[in-house]
């Protein structure tokens, strides 16, 4: 079965920002980007992966992948 994988640690580490300068310049709640840069969330808001991709200069499709599910 696929499912949808959050890569977001890989984009925002190449990019310079951990996950508290990430939440602070998206302006997202740090627990939020944690899950996502974790990959531990079930339910990905799109309002806040937008905030997100646009804090990071990316298309928010750059920061999912298809995958296997483990």
């Amino acid at each position: 079965m696929q499912r949808i994988r959050v890569v977001l640690r890989e984009v925002a580490q190449q990019k310079g920002f951990n996950i508290t300068s990430l939440a602070d310049a998206a302006k997202v709640n740090p627990e939020t980007v944690r899950k996502l840069w974790h990959d531990e969330s079930k339910r990905i808001d799109r309002e806040n992966l937008e905030k997100i991709a646009n804090a990071l200069q990316v298309s928010p499709l750059m920061l999912l992948s298809v995958g296997s599910k483990d």
